[in-house]
């Protein structure tokens, strides 16, 4: 039930921060030995594990338990290497969520088409957000609050709940859930 990060850079760093951050377990690979010791020097063995590979799809992910793990993010540095591994690991690993960004926008219907489950843009985010600043700056800061990690419970602005199947809100209305969560907790 882990997240596997295939690439270790300043911006796997801030996605690795923010999972932590969230209590998600995450296994690393790079074809770094320097990385090992930074990653865990930053992060606790708890949380994080790191693999040392080459980044030939098969092998680290046999390494990284992808079998087990939820999702998977490639962070190669490259589009097009970003698109082959998500390629070969999709034969191997049909099961994951795949989340990738990429620099070219005009990729996304590719990356799509290729299995991938999200496809971000980091040129069209940061530009959105940029341009939120500029012209509605209450609104970028909002976004930001929301958009950011817990690091403790009372940080939890947005909390996604699953109904299970017995519990007090099984077959009632969103509407009626809505009401009497509003009405108990002060919440929307």
């Amino acid at each position: 039930n882990h997240v596997v990060i295939v690439g270790w850079n300043e911006f796997s760093e801030d996605v690795v921060t923010q999972l932590v951050h969230a209590g998600k377990k995450v296994c690393i690979v790079t074809d770094n030995k320097d990385h090992i010791e930074f990653i865990y020097d930053s992060f606790s063995r708890e949380q994080v594990f790191v693999i040392f590979s080459d980044m030939n799809c098969r092998e680290c992910l046999k390494k990284a338990n992808a079998a087990e793990a939820v999702s998977l993010m490639p962070n190669l540095g490259d589009d097009t290497k970003n698109l082959v591994f998500v390629l070969n690991a999709k034969k191997y690993h049909p099961h994951l969520s795949f989340v990738a960004t990429i620099d070219n926008s005009e990729l996304k219907e590719t990356f799509t088409s290729a299995g991938v489950s999200f496809t971000i843009c980091r040129n069209d985010i940061s530009s959105k957000i940029v341009a939120s600043y500029i012209f509605e700056p209450s609104v970028a800061l909002f976004n930001e609050d929301i958009l950011s990690s817990a690091s403790e419970n009372k940080d939890y602005d947005v909390q996604q709940y699953y109904i299970k199947e017995g519990s007090k809100f099984d077959g009632v209305s969103y509407g009626d859930i809505f009401n009497d969560l509003r009405e108990s907790f002060n919440v929307l």
